[in-house]
């Protein structure tokens, strides 16, 4: 029952059609946005909040 309800849950968030605002923090932050690049991960809105911390808005299909 359990995996069912995931397995749905699942297909849900990857057909949603948005953007989740995400914040990174760290000192990795830049190397952070480098990978989302390199793997495809669209990327907009990127807002540095502090020295060490960026609020990034990505694609709903890509979170995970």
């Amino acid at each position: 029952m359990k995996a069912e309800l995931a397995a749905a849950g699942a297909f849900i968030v990857k057909n949603i059609n948005g953007w989740v605002t995400i914040e990174v923090k760290g000192c990795t932050g830049v190397k952070f946005l480098n990978i989302c690049t390199h793997r495809g991960i669209r990327i907009r809105g990127t807002r540095r909040i502090d020295g060490e911390t960026f609020r990034v808005d990505i694609p709903a299909m890509d979170y995970k």
